[in-house]
């Protein structure tokens, strides 16, 4: 196993360990230990810095306890030591403890200690042994050609913390990234949820992938635009068309359809076979097939636009009010505020659209009421989708592009080219020389499967 840590933590660590030890006669410490509670504890604070969240995380001692029985040793000497800022030293009981990284090493570097086992792992056969992640072998495999610039990235994070582009929590997971794919400490999943392929690259910062190269070449990212949206468009389409084929080349993927936050399981095949017993207006048709015709063009976002009115204060920048659960308030949050007007209005409309995927039905955000109006039909059937449980729907579009990508469109490529390909959710990232003809087997996969053609666009890393 191995943790990744703050650089000048490892060694003051050890020897802040060592002294203690010599004191104490009864209950020492163990580096190892240490460093892997301490490391633990790490990992969990960067997943939620992230996305720029500031201030401490709750970790739950069960978690810990199955490290070790007694972590509280550990934790109250990381504490003590400043490697730790613990939050809530009086905690109501049933609280959970709050941890962040001690401020002293938000402007660290991070390094990888490796711990010392008496048995080797074979990482190729624990992912064989792995039913979720098994049939994806030979994408873990093409992380060996997998190549990153260290330097050009650090200094690339160091400027985008300088100007401001990004706060201090940013700064800090940005560089624990960046450690973690320099020392190949990769990781992979699969949940069974939205059956995604997870790896280093997905949880890597967008603003660091121009990073990273195949046998020193220059990466090319070919996305499915608009791609929640064009799922969707998917489905609306075999209804109202009452497409049976199309439905039996879904029918694995819809026939259980499960979210983390859901009780049950969704049933899709029998749902979308119902909606497709539904006699359609003509306009509502119209609406329908606008609404597939901008996301199969990749426009979808654009075709918004011309429909939501905007908010704007004395300064002239889009606004919309969020509620935010922490505060129990309505907060003001801008769009891209120091963008160009057309971005900023963009990212409103993406804001509102993404409404209609991942809110409840009952929602009463302003930017979905807008939707609604705009598209009642599609809005109309969301809402059965969705039914009691919204987040259901968000996974069944989730699942359909992880079908669409990964089972259908990977593997094929990896059988017909041979090329070194790296998923990333709705995209595949190759070399120059596969890319025409990678673009054509995702359109054409698509295309036969759902009867709809996506748009593709396709992006240099630099």
């Amino acid at each position: 196993m191995n943790y990744m840590l703050p650089e000048s933590s490892i060694k003051e660590l050890k020897s802040l360990i060592e002294l203690r030890n010599e004191k104490h006669t009864t209950q020492k410490l163990k580096i190892e230990y240490a460093y892997m509670i301490y490391g633990f504890i790490i990992n969990i604070i960067m997943f939620n810095k992230k996305n720029g969240i500031e201030g401490s995380v709750s970790i739950h001692s069960e978690a810990l306890k199955k490290i070790y029985s007694r972590y509280y040793l550990y934790t109250n000497f990381l504490v003590k030591m400043n490697f730790l800022y613990k939050k809530n030293y009086y905690k109501p009981k049933g609280k959970t403890n709050e941890y962040d990284i001690h401020h002293r090493f938000y402007s660290d570097k991070f390094e990888m200690v490796k711990k010392e086992k008496r048995v080797k792992i074979d990482y190729k056969d624990m992912y064989n042994s792995s039913k979720h992640l098994k049939p994806y072998l030979f994408l873990i495999e093409n992380f060996k050609n997998l190549n990153f610039e260290t330097k050009k990235a650090l200094e690339y994070t160091v400027k985008l913390h300088t100007d401001n582009k990004i706060n201090n929590s940013q700064f800090l997971y940005y560089n624990y990234r960046i450690a973690k794919i320099d020392s190949k400490n990769f990781d992979f999943k699969r949940p069974v949820t939205d059956k995604r392929f997870h790896s280093t690259l997905t949880n890597t910062p967008k603003q660091l992938r121009k990073f990273f190269k195949c046998n020193k070449k220059n990466l090319f990212n070919l996305d499915l635009k608009n791609s929640q949206p064009f799922f969707l468009a998917a489905i609306l389409h075999l209804i109202i068309n009452k497409d049976l084929q199309v439905l039996e080349n879904l029918k694995a993927v819809l026939l259980k359809v499960k979210s983390k936050k859901s009780d049950i399981p969704y049933n899709y095949y029998k749902i979308i076979k119902s909606l497709m017993a539904r006699e359609f207006l003509e306009s509502e048709i119209t609406e329908i097939n606008s609404f597939i015709q901008s996301t199969c063009k990749g426009e979808f976002y654009e075709y918004l636009l011309k429909n939501l009115n905007f908010k704007r204060d004395e300064n002239n920048n889009i606004y919309n009010y969020k509620y935010s659960a922490q505060k129990k308030i309505r907060e003001i949050k801008y769009y891209n505020k120091n963008e160009e007007d057309f971005l900023n209005k963009r990212d409103y409309a993406k804001n509102a659209a993404f409404q209609v995927f991942f809110s409840s039905a009952k929602t009463k955000d302003s930017d979905a009421l807008q939707l609604k109006k705009t598209l009642p039909t599609v809005w109309d059937i969301t809402k059965v989708l969705k039914g009691e449980y919204s987040s259901n729907f968000a996974v069944l579009l989730q699942n359909i592009e992880s079908y669409i990508i990964l089972d259908l469109c990977s593997k094929k490529i990896n059988k017909t080219l041979k090329a070194n390909i790296y998923t990333i959710h709705d995209s595949i990232a190759t070399i120059n020389e596969f890319v025409i003809d990678i673009k054509d087997i995702i359109i054409n996969v698509t295309k036969e499967t759902l009867k709809i053609t996506p748009t593709i666009e396709v992006e240099e890393w630099v």
